[in-house]
């Protein structure tokens, strides 16, 4: 099961900027936030775990929908200013992620 989980990830990734370039940007939008990653997690949890695991995994994976909205505006506005330094753009999303969740867990109780 690894290793298909393996293949079929980096096969969407790897088809990632194809998509992009032939299809245009908002549709390789939809594919980065296609639930790949979430999907292949689910299916190992749920084999290794059950269904009540995946629940609670589920449940997470909504909690922490604020850092990633967070994420995707800073990169994006990043982009839009710095056009070509798409380590600034990366890196200033992922800093922004990291003190969101920070947050987020600080606060949680």
């Amino acid at each position: 099961m690894f290793w298909i989980r393996f293949l079929l990830g980096g096969l969407i990734i790897a088809l990632e900027p194809l998509i992009a370039e032939r299809l245009g940007g908002k549709l390789a939008g939809l594919i980065v936030v296609f639930p790949t990653l979430i999907v292949l997690s689910f299916l190992a949890i749920g084999e290794a775990d059950g269904s009540s695991f995946v629940r609670q995994a589920s449940a997470g994976a909504l909690w922490g929908v604020p850092a990633l909205v967070i994420f995707l505006a800073v990169t994006y506005f990043l982009a839009l200013t710095f056009k070509q330094s798409y380590l600034l753009w990366l890196g200033g999303g992922l800093i922004c992620w990291f003190i969101v969740a920070y947050i987020m867990l600080k606060f949680e109780h």
